[in-house]
């Protein structure tokens, strides 16, 4: 799912998870958890 990953945008790839990525990411597994959950 993530791009190639060097020393040089792994920094820049956590700090935009982290700014834009992190309340969409937790977001989007709150809703899909629950449902992984039942169809497991």
């Amino acid at each position: 799912m993530l791009p190639t990953l060097t020393p040089n945008t792994l920094p820049k790839a956590i700090e935009a998870f982290q700014n834009k990525g992190s309340s969409i990411a937790f977001g989007l597994f709150y809703i899909l958890f629950p449902i992984f959950v039942l169809f497991t």
